[in-house]
């Protein structure tokens, strides 16, 4: 038993660190929703693995560089106004369409 708790911390604990790199690597928005989606939707991929792994890495690409495109950075208040909103409702769409992964 002590060695289940022991394995199932370590792998929590990993997995967060892999989410904590994730988000420093990729910050690029400056919405902190938006940089958290990127990093759990990253890590969610890894876990998964296959052809579902890397389909949500490249949506994560994708994203990415949507939001951090020189059209979108010149949209007017267009972080204020829908990131943290849209990013939000990501996640939480995700955690529904994915629930083996952390959110």
């Amino acid at each position: 038993m002590r060695i289940y708790v022991y394995c199932k911390a370590m792998w929590r604990a990993a997995l967060l660190g892999m989410i904590a790199l994730g988000a420093c690597k990729h910050s690029a928005t400056s919405v902190p929703a938006c940089d958290e989606h990127l990093a759990h939707r990253r890590a969610c991929a890894d876990q998964l693995g296959g052809e579902l792994g890397s389909e949500l890495a490249r949506e994560a690409d994708r994203l990415e560089a949507l939001w951090t495109s020189p059209a979108t950075q010149q949209a007017k208040n267009w972080k204020d106004k829908y990131g943290k909103k849209w990013c939000t409702a990501a996640t939480a769409e995700a955690r529904t369409a994915f629930p083996e992964c952390r959110w």
